[in-house]
């Protein structure tokens, strides 16, 4: 039965759409207000330019290091305006995708690149002391339950905003 593939996939299918979208809301806003003042790294990185950061994107190596320019604007957008978005719940399951890969490298760079251990990935120098693993463990959460009714995907009806799309498919089907 395909319905109970999809609620192997995602565990959280029988919960209320209310408390879904609460949990939706509060992952996102958690995570986006975390990111862009707790953690700040992405404003400090922005705020370095491409000439003070640079340097650390090359170090990743191939293929970073053939044009780190491109992969830093995409650090910006991963770090930077995908917080704002997500904050609003504005592109929620379109947007959520660039800071999973984001943080998913960030970790296997910590790993195998920089050879910090696997310390490096649950807690960093920053101020808030987050890594870079718990970020993409709250992105995935936030791809799984998407954008909830608290959100202006939900008020303006994008990708079914309130994150229960089993009442769209019952009304597709009987069209």
């Amino acid at each position: 039965d395909g319905n109970r593939k999809y609620k192997l996939i995602y565990p959280l299918y029988k919960m209320p759409s209310t408390i879904t979208s609460i949990l939706s809301l509060v992952l996102r806003v958690g995570w986006s207000v975390s990111l862009l003042y707790l953690s700040g790294s992405g404003i400090k990185k922005y705020n370095a330019g491409y000439e003070g950061f640079g340097p650390t994107i090359a170090s990743l190596g191939v293929p970073f290091s053939l044009a780190p320019k491109p992969f830093y604007y995409g650090i910006i957008f991963a770090e930077v305006i995908c917080p704002v978005l997500l904050f609003l719940g504005l592109f929620t399951r379109y947007v959520i995708g660039f800071p999973m890969l984001h943080f998913a490298t960030a970790c296997y760079a910590h790993i195998f690149i920089w050879k910090q251990g696997y310390e490096s990935l649950v807690t960093t120098q920053d101020p808030s002391g987050i890594g870079c693993l718990y970020y993409f463990i709250v992105a995935l959460l936030i791809s799984m339950l998407g954008s909830g009714s608290y959100s202006l995907d939900a008020m303006l009806d994008i990708d079914g905003g309130d994150g229960d799309d089993e009442e769209e498919d019952k009304s597709k089907k009987n069209e």
